[in-house]
């Protein structure tokens, strides 16, 4: 038997926007406004970096709107929402947004993880979120890479052992590195959310690229597989000219 998830939204009067949650883990098929509400579609909006950068949820090509009243509830297709991490609810289209004159109370209701096709059980390389560029290291750095991992866990989940959390070359542009295994200095660390392993040895390696590749297993069975890149080069005053 599934179990139901329901998530309280509410937009303030006066604003067009609720808080955002963390609708990961869900299986979203209805959406309901459970009071007053000044008429206006519903959209939805997204983020994957805890509220800076906001994208409209679009649905091959079109603005994902719904239309709603008070006291009434709309059906969604859970299909559409597998994956989606952070998500708010919005009075109106994106481009003219429709304030609420009074407090509207909302509810997402959606089926636990347990039953659904599980989009973050990525095991592949190929198949890994990317989550972007580490800063670059100088060969003379030793240094703790960390990924924080709220973005991809549903509520109540938490990182539970490291799995992987290593170097690939991807392409060396100066001195190749045959190890780069050797990289990686003690063990993967897990406080909260955020896996961080420290890096370092790079002895008179210069000018290499890595993919930072990263596999986790959680408290609900899921294992989480990202990945990133990292460029190592010499300090400016250790790096060699050819000339002539």
């Amino acid at each position: 038997m599934s179990s139901p998830v329901i998530l309280d939204f509410t937009i303030p009067a006066g604003s067009s926007v609720s808080e955002w949650r963390n609708v990961s883990g869900s299986g979203i098929f209805a959406v309901a406004s459970l009071d007053y509400w000044t008429p206006a579609p519903i959209g939805f909006d997204v983020t994957l970096d805890g509220g800076t950068t906001i994208l409209p949820l679009y649905d091959q090509g079109n603005e994902t709107l719904r239309l709603i009243a008070a006291g009434k509830i709309e059906q969604l297709n859970p299909d559409k929402w597998l994956g989606i991490p952070m998500l708010r609810l919005r009075s109106g289209p994106f481009a003219s947004q429709i304030v609420q004159t009074a407090g509207a109370h909302l509810a997402i209701f959606g089926l636990s993880d347990a039953i659904l096709p599980n989009p973050r059980r990525t095991l592949g390389a190929s198949d890994s979120d990317y989550i972007g560029a580490f800063p670059a290291f100088y060969t003379t750095d030793e240094d703790t890479m960390g990924v924080d991992l709220t973005w991809r866990l549903a509520p109540g989940e938490v990182p539970v052992q490291v799995e992987a959390f290593d170097l690939t070359v991807l392409g060396p542009l100066g001195v190749a590195d045959p190890t780069p295994s050797a990289r990686g200095l003690g063990t993967p660390s897990i406080v909260g959310n955020i896996v961080s392993q420290r890096f370092g040895a790079w002895q008179d390696l210069d000018r290499i690229q890595y993919e930072v590749g990263l596999i986790v297993a959680t408290s609900r069975g899921n294992t989480l597989s990202l990945a990133g890149t990292v460029m190592v080069t010499r300090p400016p005053a250790l790096q060699t000219v050819s000339c002539c």
